[in-house]
């Protein structure tokens, strides 16, 4: 059988492509515990890139290989490019936070209320929190002294 060139080797699509299917299918991948050890799968079309390139197209500037729901498979329904922020948003080590009625990361939170990540943090896993007082909570403004 001849193998069909794409030229596309040296491209950032066929890199995360080529990340991916290590990851999942390669126990000997530093990173096959978290993806192929635990389950992820590489649907079946995938296993070809021009396939993958079919679905995804190129890899946008400064993005990555995104899963959507994060239990689920690489698959055209599952997949998109994502922003590093938007992957740390969709990260199953995330600590979701609740205030009436709306359920959001930690990072989004920070960004939305203005409260430090770190405050943030702090305030619910170290001080034990409830999500209401971690999110409704001012913060301390410190005015230094002045020195006479």
């Amino acid at each position: 059988m001849t193998k069909i060139k794409h030229g596309m080797i040296q491209t950032p699509a066929y890199k995360s492509w080529y990340a991916m299917l290590q990851r999942c299918e390669n126990p000997k991948n530093k990173n096959y515990g978290c993806y192929g050890g635990r389950g992820i799968k590489v649907c079946e079309e995938w296993h070809d890139f021009r396939n993958f390139y079919r679905d995804m197209g190129d890899r946008p500037s400064k993005c990555s290989l995104d899963r959507i729901d994060n239990d689920g498979p690489y698959c055209p329904t599952n997949c998109k490019w994502a922003t590093q922020k938007e992957q740390c948003n969709n990260s199953r080590m995330n600590h979701m936070l609740t205030l009436h009625g709306t359920t959001m990361t930690m990072i989004q939170w920070a960004d939305k209320t203005g409260i430090k990540y770190r405050t943030l943090r702090n305030r619910v896993q170290k001080l034990g929190w409830s999500d209401e007082q971690a999110l409704t909570e001012p913060t301390q403004i410190h005015i230094p002294r002045r020195i006479s």
